[in-house]
């Protein structure tokens, strides 16, 4: 069964309860795009549960009647979302998605709250048109799509080599396979032991330690080890480094041929300091999930 059909399903079947934030007033100046009429109407979180599975669910109700949904990441944001809906959703126009989408970033909400906003717009708005939401976007351009494993051995086994090995081993099965993981972050989350250096950077960031660079190394060597030239390594790297941080960690990861390192610095904090990283390393340096909107 596919994974669109998987999430139909679940929200047929496993109602556990609704919280509506249906009734709130209309914004005076509703926000402009193509305009078949509809306006928001309410904006609900459904939290879904089946068997042992639960699910929190954005579910935003046009004035037709049409509904879109999308996965919501945190209930606790939940009595906040009533101001935010107020504010930027009920009365607006559905169909101004990227309008909504900035007046929201403007807002300060979090990257995680208005994706879901965004995804259900999308939704409804496929809904209210009666076409693939793909269509919308533009059309089709592929019929094929390459994606990522973020992986890593069970947690006792993080420290074991051949553990890595056999998790390289195991995509090497797969065509195509892709690989991601952030030592950086997993070594952190051992606990006992120090991750980064004291050392302060002007230009933001941090410096890890000899042993977390180690760690690093290790993560991808045995990865190579074990999947030969079959598997892509990625480096999630969250923006965590300064860039003497991330060149100091690149270097050694260089023999093993890393598909890329994705934002070693902070993407918004100094462009300079990420190109200083592309400079002095072989390993290829991603960006730009974190600059968004229209402005």
């Amino acid at each position: 069964m596919s994974h669109l059909t998987n999430r139909r399903n679940f929200l047929k079947q496993a109602t556990l309860g609704t919280g509506a934030l249906a009734g709130l007033p209309s914004l005076a100046q509703p926000l402009q795009a193509e305009d078949l009429g509809s306006r928001i109407k309410a904006v609900e979180l459904l939290v879904l549960q089946q068997n042992k599975e639960q699910r929190r669910v954005l579910k935003i109700i046009s004035s037709s009647g049409v509904a879109g949904y999308a996965d919501f990441p945190d209930l606790d944001y939940a009595p906040a979302l009533g101001g935010v809906a107020k504010e930027h959703l009920i009365g607006a126009n559905p169909f101004a998605v990227e309008a909504i989408w900035s007046s929201l970033r403007r807002a300060g909400v979090l990257c995680s709250h208005r994706t879901a906003v965004d995804y259900a717009l999308w939704d409804l708005v496929g809904r209210e048109t009666r076409r693939p939401v793909y269509e919308l976007l533009g059309g089709p351009v592929r019929d094929r799509i390459r994606i990522y494993y973020y992986g890593k051995p069970p947690k006792a086994q993080l420290e074991n080599e051949e553990a890595w090995r056999s998790l390289g081993r195991n995509l090497a099965q797969k065509p195509g396979a892709v690989v991601k993981v952030d030592p950086w972050l997993v070594y952190e989350r051992f606990g006992d032991r120090k991750v980064w250096e004291d050392t302060v950077y002007e230009a933001g960031g941090r410096m890890p330690t000899e042993e977390n660079i180690a760690y690093n190394e290790m993560v991808f060597r045995c990865l190579r080890e074990g999947a030969g030239d079959k598997v892509d390594l990625i480096h999630g790297g969250h923006g965590q480094c300064s860039a003497e941080g991330a060149i100091a960690t690149c270097k050694p990861l260089e023999p093993y041929d890393l598909f890329w390192i994705e934002e070693p610095t902070s993407p918004i904090s100094s462009m300079d300091e990420m190109a200083k990283v592309a400079a002095a390393t072989t390993v290829p340096i991603a960006t730009g999930e974190n600059l968004q909107g229209l402005e």
